[in-house]
């Protein structure tokens, strides 16, 4: 009985620890809060982008996003989905793949809902 205990206790032990050392995956959503500045954008439409230009992500309840493109500023929303993300807009709705993020850049391919055109934006911190 004893050495069932000791072996219970051991176990415990080992699962806990173990647990413990997982490392903690930072997610898609908790990287993409903050302001990001457009660099460049590559896609069917000449898109000209200024230094004023970048990408708003807010962590609050209704997940805000705020864009602003050449001057013209526009507030969404966005939700991640595994490693992919959607922004929605007034005039459509863009699914974000090929996502590529680390604490200074961010690159992703945007599709247009209503155009059927993807763009691949580049933004930095």
């Amino acid at each position: 009985m004893k050495q069932k205990n000791t072996l219970t206790v051991l176990l415990l032990i080992f699962a806990t620890s173990f647990a413990a050392c997982k490392k903690d995956a930072t997610s898609l959503k908790s990287q993409l809060i903050g302001k990001w500045n457009v660099t460049k954008i590559i896609g069917p439409d000449l898109i000209k982008v200024t230094s004023n230009d970048y990408f708003s992500f807010s962590s609050n309840n209704d997940d805000q996003l705020e864009r602003s493109i050449n001057g013209e500023t526009r507030v969404g929303s966005y939700i991640v989905v595994a490693n992919t993300f959607n922004m929605s807009f007034s005039e459509a709705n863009y699914y974000c793949t090929n996502v590529v993020i680390n604490a200074t850049t961010l690159q992703f391919d945007a599709k247009n809902d209503k155009t059927n055109k993807t763009s691949t934006y580049y933004l930095t911190r």
